[in-house]
């Protein structure tokens, strides 16, 4: 299985860039190339806060999904096998599962 991790940082940076792409945009391009999953996390958590949490799951869901499609069209299947890993990780962060 490839790297869940390269993956959950791609869902970081996108989620993070969409968060603040129409308020800010500076700061969205900083989020998209920020490389320390931390401030990611952080920025995502404090946009947790901000918003509807209808709109932040909806948001959420939109960017993995669309994450998993770009894997599985491109990256084949051990690539999607590692999106998949990345996915749960997520989910921990956004509050959708608890870490064991």
């Amino acid at each position: 299985m490839g790297c869940p991790d390269i993956y959950y940082k791609k869902a970081l940076q996108s989620f993070a860039y969409d968060l603040n792409i129409l308020s800010n945009k500076e700061m969205a391009e900083e989020m998209l190339k920020e490389q320390n999953e931390e401030i990611l996390e952080n920025e995502i958590i404090r946009w947790k806060n901000k918003i509807s949490e209808d709109e932040f799951y909806f948001d959420a869901g939109r960017i993995y999904a669309s994450i998993a499609e770009d894997s599985y069209r491109n990256d084949g299947n051990d690539a999607f096998n590692a999106c998949a890993g990345g996915l749960y990780s997520f989910c921990v962060l956004i509050g959708l599962e608890k870490e064991d």
